[in-house]
């Protein structure tokens, strides 16, 4: 790992003490909320999520962005806008929503971004031409800093785009060489005001986005005495295979999240085929072995003091632990089918 700021909170994990998750102790209660399915919403395998306080944005086979409300109604669709007008867009590589809940499409061919309104209403156009490097565009993930700044993620690159000078103006690569992961989670997520590069295998240090200095800094450390892997100790050029099969057989702590919420921390990580997760509170570090009955996954949002995590039907028993949910929520979970859209599922922290 490489050198860190002192600025940064470093949580030290003693594996020496870990007992069995029991899910009541992390969490209050559980909600699921089906995404609706019907003709016009069917969401495919390959997709991303974002939430945020208007809905459920689904990016699907890069032809369309979905969105549902909070209760899993769908509400409309891009599909509409698709073509090759000025107020169109002809592919979703990529989408993000911003903080006022705009919805930006990424077309990398073009290149430019196709704004859209909460509403889906068309916005405007930002042309965004970015360097080629080393991976394919379909790669790279946006998220819409200021009116002035973009930030881009590429597979092993973030670059910080000037609307104004219509370029690159900052590109973050050597500097962190510990970002260089294999496997990244496809959104930078953000919360408590500040957008997170968090889901990296091969570091321990969460870091968020300085906007004003344009610039990845340190904001919580966990310190396993040496014992996480660390991605440069590994071969290049090795097919993913290889490096899958490393991340499941190796004896080292690989680190799948780090989370930093006001009043605790979370580090969800594995050793060998065992997932742990780690709760920091009022300076009080408890690790937790997770099991078959008691999971709580990597979110794939953050909003207040509830974890949302999308998963598809034929897997919500194994996230749900059945203590946790009221009569409405177990109802629904009943009239689940196999066939249908995915499940939202919300937990709210202790």
């Amino acid at each position: 790992m490489q050198e860190q700021n002192n600025d940064a909170n470093t949580i030290k994990i003693d594996l020496s003490e870990i007992k069995d998750l029991d899910l009541k102790e992390l969490v209050r209660n559980i909600q699921v909320f089906p995404l609706e399915t019907n003709d016009s919403c069917l969401i495919a395998q390959n997709h991303t999520v974002q939430i945020r306080n208007s809905g459920i944005y689904i990016t699907n086979r890069m032809k369309e962005v979905l969105k549902f409300d909070k209760e899993g109604k769908f509400l409309q669709s891009t599909l509409p806008f698709r073509g090759q007008g000025p107020n169109e867009y002809i592919i979703a590589y990529s989408s993000y929503v911003d903080k006022e809940d705009n919805l930006g499409i990424y077309e990398g061919y073009i290149p430019r971004i196709q704004e859209y309104t909460k509403d889906l209403n068309f916005y405007q156009s930002v042309k965004m031409e970015i360097p080629n490097t080393r991976n394919p565009q379909q790669f790279r993930t946006y998220a819409k800093l200021n009116d002035s700044t973009y930030l881009v993620k590429d597979y092993k690159d973030i670059h910080f785009y000037s609307v104004a000078e219509e370029k690159v103006v900052k590109t973050i690569h050597y500097e962190f060489p510990d970002l260089l992961s294999i496997m990244t989670h496809v959104q930078l997520i953000d919360y408590d005001g500040k957008f997170h590069y968090t889901h990296t295998y091969s570091c321990d240090t969460l870091y968020y986005v300085d906007e004003m200095e344009m610039c990845l800094k340190p904001e919580l450390i966990f310190d396993f005495g040496g014992q996480s892997f660390n991605i440069n100790d590994l071969p290049l050029d090795m097919s993913a295979e290889y490096y899958l099969n490393f991340l499941f057989e190796t004896d080292k702590i690989v680190v799948r999240d780090k989370i930093n919420l006001p009043d605790r921390k979370y580090c969800f990580f594995l050793q060998g085929k065992n997932s742990y997760i780690s709760c920091t509170k009022e300076n009080r570090t408890t690790i937790y072995k997770q099991n078959e009955k008691n999971q709580l996954p990597p979110p794939d949002a953050i909003i207040d003091n509830k974890f949302y995590r999308l998963v598809w039907p034929d897997k919500v028993e194994e996230y749900i632990y059945m203590e946790l949910v009221d009569k409405e929520t177990s109802d629904r979970i009943g009239k689940i089918s196999e066939y249908d859209n995915p499940v939202l599922i919300c937990y709210e922290l202790n």
